[in-house]
């Protein structure tokens, strides 16, 4: 496997973010992440081995749920 850049990894996600947000404003923001999410398993399941991905997604469901923050929303005042 290719080391991954970092310089790569921050390139992609302001773009993806860009993207998110954009979509956001026109359609539900649960259907948007719901598409994201299914779109990035499908990626982890396309370029990982079958027991990597099942590792993938045991670690993600033990560890990441508590570390998720939410975004920051403006509010007005």
């Amino acid at each position: 496997m290719k080391k991954i850049n970092t310089s790569d990894v921050n390139i992609i996600y302001n773009e993806v973010f860009r993207l998110m947000t954009r979509l956001c404003i026109d359609y539900e923001p649960l259907a948007v992440s719901g598409v994201m999410l299914a779109q990035a398993l499908r990626l982890y399941k396309t370029t990982l081995p079958m027991e990597d991905f099942n590792l993938l997604i045991e670690e993600v469901m033990a560890t990441v749920k508590d570390d998720i923050k939410p975004f920051d929303i403006p509010t007005l005042n």
